[in-house]
């Protein structure tokens, strides 16, 4: 329903009663995925009595939209910042086949028309992006399942002092999908030494600290705000100095020598 036309205005309305009395000096507000259900060139109009006050208070908003590049016609799924000067964008990178493109040739999509989604047809954001600029520091964005992929996550190092992730699970339901998604979140601050704050507009809104532990969260169906503290770290963690690569070729030797000893028992 949020997709019809014309039904962010009152979603976005509903974003702002929530959020203002949280607007504060150095305050980090955090929508999640699709809250801004439309083009950020759509909204803009709209947004800009939001954009003036976030000024005034010195406060942040990071939210998800849609994002229109009219010279090159493409289309993301993306994060927005909004405060301090002109507004910053990532471009959703790990896009969801058949959710979010088809994994098929444009000359191949007229023959599936009867399966086309809405907004399934975005392009590929750039594999490395800025980190935001939140009060001083620099936040590692990711969108979705994103952060179920810990080399997408550590691209953001070492500038990135914490992260954030901005999801919609509404399509899991009453599943075990979205408690699998907030364990992964929670693995990739433990992985980067990052505290992460994670906002979800249907499953599990939280708060992990840079060891993976859970400081706060909301459950999930609910209209809560949850707040807190980030406290921003810095450094590099041995998985952001080298990724999964050591534990990939340890697995290798591992086969190779159990391969070796089986061998060798079969032709004792």
């Amino acid at each position: 329903m949020k997709f019809r036309p014309g039904a962010w205005r009152p979603i976005l309305a509903r974003y702002e009663a929530m959020s203002t009395p949280l607007w504060h000096r150095g305050r980090l507000i955090v929508w999640p995925e699709s809250a801004i259900a439309t083009w950020y060139e759509t909204a803009a109009p709209e947004l800009r009595p939001l954009v003036r006050m976030l000024r005034r208070k010195q406060a942040t908003l990071i939210s998800g939209v849609f994002d229109y590049v009219f010279r090159t016609r493409a289309q993301y799924n993306a994060a927005v910042r909004l405060g301090s000067g002109p507004p910053e964008f990532y471009d959703k990178h790990h896009l969801v086949p058949y959710g979010e493109y088809f994994p098929l040739p444009r000359f191949a999509r007229r023959w599936l028309k009867d399966f086309h989604l809405p907004h399934s047809s975005f392009t590929v954001g750039a594999r490395h992006q800025r980190p935001f600029r939140i009060d001083g520091e620099r936040a590692g964005i990711s969108i979705c399942y994103e952060d179920a992929f810990g080399r997408v996550i550590r691209r953001a190092l070492p500038k990135a002092a914490f992260l954030v992730n901005i999801s919609d699970d509404a399509w899991f339901g009453h599943t075990i999908g979205p408690d699998q998604q907030f364990q992964m979140a929670r693995m990739r601050a433990l992985e980067t030494g990052r505290p992460l704050v994670r906002a979800d507009n249907s499953a599990i809104t939280g708060l992990i600290n840079d060891r993976g532990r859970v400081l706060g969260r909301l459950p999930p169906f609910l209209p809560l705000v949850l707040t807190g503290k980030v406290t921003p770290e810095t450094g590099l963690t041995p998985y952001d100095r080298s990724g999964s690569r050591p534990i990939v070729w340890l697995s290798l030797l591992i086969l190779v020598v159990a391969a070796g000893i089986q061998r060798r028992r079969r032709f004792r």
